[in-house]
C-alpha cells in the first residue's frame, strides 16, 4: 500500500478513534476503509463522493487530506502535527456520516458509485455474441425498463457472498465490542467551547495581574473536569491541551514568580487549538500546537 493512501487510512482511524462508536458505526467505518484500500485512483473515488450527498462533507474532508499528502513540497519535519490536526478536523464529518448511514446504505451507495464507470456484457438475441456498454449515469427509470432482462435482475449468488462476508466482517472485527450509548458529538462541542471566551478574559485578566484565587479554583475545576471529560470520549489531543491549561492555571495559583507573557501566551495557545479543532476552522494552527506543546514539556521539567 503506498504512502498516500495509507496515510488517508490512518487520519480516518485515528478520526474515528475521537469517537465513541457503536458497533454499526464501527461496521460502516470499516466498509469505507476497504472501500479506500481497493479502489484503483484515490483522487477520482473522492472526487466521485463528494458527488454524492450522504457522503459530500466527509469525502471533502478526504480530498483536503489527500490533496495534502499528495502535494511534492509536504515538509516531513511537521508531518505528525499535520497528521493531527488533519485527522482532528475530520471528526465533525465523520461523527455527521456515522448518523445518517448504516452498513446497508453504504454500500448501496459505494455500489452505485462502482457501477458508474463499470463496462456491462449484455446478451443479444441469446447468442454468444456480447458488447461493452457503458451506462450514463443519468439514464432515465424509462430507459431503464427498456434494458434487457439481463442487465436488471439482481446477481442473486453475489448478493449472497456479499452477505457472508459481512457477517464474517462482523465476527472478526466487532468482536468484544460493546455497544456504548451513541456519542453526541454537538453536546460535546457545546460544553468544550462554551467557556473560551471566558478563560481568554481570564488570561487578559492575568496579563494585568488582575484576578483572584477564588477564580483560578473556579477555573481549575472546570477544565480538570473538561480534561476528563475529552479523555474519556476519546479526544486525546483536546484533552491533552486541557491538561496543558489546567498545569497554567496551577502555576498560577501556587507560584506568583513566573513568566507572565510565555504563560498567556501558551495558555491562549491551547484554546485557539482546542477551538479550532471543534469549529472545524481551516487555518494552520501548527504554531500554536507547538507553543502549547513546548509550554507543557516546560512545566514538566519545572515540576
Amino acid at each position: 500500500m503506498n504512502l498516500i493512501r495509507q496515510y488517508v487510512l490512518q487520519s480516518i482511524t485515528n478520526a474515528a478513534n475521537h469517537l465513541r462508536l457503536s458497533s454499526m458505526k464501527i461496521e460502516v467505518i470499516s466498509i469505507i476503509k476497504e472501500h479506500i484500500a481497493k479502489c484503483d485512483d484515490l483522487t477520482a473515488e473522492i472526487q466521485k463522493m463528494k458527488k454524492v450527498t450522504e457522503l459530500s462533507k466527509f469525502a471533502i474532508k478526504l480530498g483536503e487530506i489527500n490533496n495534502y499528502i499528495s502535494n511534492s513540497n509536504v515538509d516531513f519535519n511537521k508531518i505528525s502535527e499535520i497528521f493531527k490536526i488533519q485527522s482532528h478536523e475530520l471528526v465533525r464529518s465523520m461523527s455527521n456520516l456515522l448518523d445518517i448511514l448504516t452498513p446497508e446504505r453504504l454500500n448501496e451507495l459505494l455500489d452505485e458509485l462502482s457501477k458508474k464507470d463499470q463496462p456491462i456484457k449484455v446478451e443479444l438475441n441469446k447468442t454468444e455474441e456480447t458488447f461493452t456498454e457503458q451506462i450514463d449515469q443519468n439514464v432515465t427509470k424509462e430507459n431503464d425498463e427498456e434494458l434487457p432482462q439481463t442487465i436488471k435482475e439482481p446477481a442473486e449468488e453475489k448478493k449472497s457472498l456479499l452477505m457472508e462476508r459481512d457477517e464474517l466482517k462482523k465476527q472478526i472485527i466487532l468482536d468484544d465490542v460493546n455497544e456504548d450509548e451513541d456519542f453526541d458529538f454537538e453536546s460535546y462541542e457545546e460544553t468544550i467551547l462554551k467557556p473560551i471566551r471566558r478563560l481568554d478574559d481570564f488570561l487578559n485578566n492575568v496579563s494585568e495581574n488582575d484576578f483572584s484565587n477564588e477564580e483560578v479554583e473556579r477555573f481549575i475545576i472546570l477544565i480538570d473536569k473538561n480534561f476528563r471529560f475529552s479523555k474519556e470520549v476519546g479526544f486525546n489531543l483536546i484533552a491533552e491541551m486541557h491538561k496543558i491549561f489546567l498545569n497554567g492555571l496551577k502555576v498560577i495559583r501556587e507560584n506568583n514568580n513566573y513568566d507572565r507573557e510565555l504563560l498567556v501566551e501558551s495558555m491562549r495557545a491551547c484554546l485557539i487549538v482546542i477551538a479550532a479543532i471543534l469549529k472545524g476552522k481551516e487555518v494552520d494552527i501548527t504554531d500554536y500546537l507547538n507553543k502549547a506543546e513546548e509550554f507543557g514539556k516546560y512545566l514538566l521539567i519545572k515540576k
